[in-house]
């Protein structure tokens, strides 16, 4: 993620889409402040999110006693709306850093819906009630550690309950990560995504059951380099230390970026491609 301003391009200064977290923060405030920014453009670019959301769908067991739900993570409401058709019945908790992105969410619904929407940082969410099924989707990978989400998720599940994540892993825009060290090694990003085996550890460490585990990857094609930056720009991926380096990016390094990745990850249409990562979880707490 260029740390600098793009020529040509909307992405304003200090801004650099990449696949990094910060080491010591749970959630950066600035992470809330970009998705915020962008709540209004997201979904123009979320189609990647679309398709993990409908596949965590399918892992979830429907059971007779799923009248509660909580979404952590629930942005602009994608999963939310799956899960609002499926338990039409259930009382749905969805919970979500920034109020701007779940104004957004709340369009989607008609008036009677019940959804009880909740802004906060997921690792500062507490509620004294206990739920039988907790789903989140492309979100829980900006909580480091990730054990910290899990905590939240330990507290708020109830004995013998569903948990069904998708999370973003590691080499989710592995080619823009590469394209980075490239053009600029001695910047390299201040962390990384987690990987599956993060994942699985946090769950054990607190006895959960793994009842499924599995990972995809999802393709996106651009027009070009510049694009890819827009669009994850404009999906509010560039906040606080997940966009940064020691040193930001300059103009020359980020035109050198686009340069690479456009020579390196053109496919035969002429367009570059994009990698996500995902890992998808689903457990028992353990009675």
């Amino acid at each position: 993620m260029p740390d600098s301003k793009m020529p040509n391009s909307k992405m304003p200064d200090s801004e650099m889409p990449n696949t990094e977290m910060p080491n010591s923060q749970i959630q950066d405030q600035s992470i809330g402040s970009r998705f915020t920014a962008s709540s209004s453009t997201y979904d123009r670019h979320a189609n990647i999110q679309d398709q993990v959301a409908v596949r965590l769908m399918e892992l979830i067991d429907s059971g007779p006693d799923v009248d509660r739900i909580l979404e952590l993570g629930c942005g602009t409401g994608r999963l939310t709306q799956k899960i609002c058709e499926r338990f039409s019945a259930a009382d749905i908790t969805a919970v979500d850093l920034s109020e701007a992105m779940i104004g957004q969410a709340k369009i989607r619904f008609d008036a009677g819906i019940n959804v009880d929407w909740v802004a906060s940082d997921i690792c500062d969410y507490v509620t004294d009630q206990m739920f039988p099924l907790i789903v989140s989707s492309s979100s829980l990978h900006w909580v480091t550690p990730i054990d910290r989400a899990f905590e939240v998720i330990d507290q708020s599940i109830e004995p013998g309950g569903q948990i069904v994540l998708a999370i973003m892993l590691r080499d989710t825009l592995g080619e823009l990560h590469d394209a980075r060290l490239r053009v600029a090694p001695h910047k390299p990003p201040q962390s990384r995504l987690p990987m599956m085996d993060d994942v699985l550890n946090a769950g054990h460490r607190l006895g959960w059951e793994t009842l499924h585990q599995s990972q995809s990857v999802f393709t996106v094609q651009y027009a070009s380099a510049r694009d890819l930056l827009v669009a994850i720009h404009q999906q509010g991926l560039t906040g606080g230390s997940v966009s940064r380096s020691h040193l930001p990016l300059t103009r020359g390094e980020i035109a050198s970026l686009i340069k690479d990745y456009d020579s390196r990850y053109q496919n035969d249409s002429g367009k570059v491609i994009a990698s996500y990562q995902v890992g998808f979880l689903r457990c028992r707490k353990v009675e």
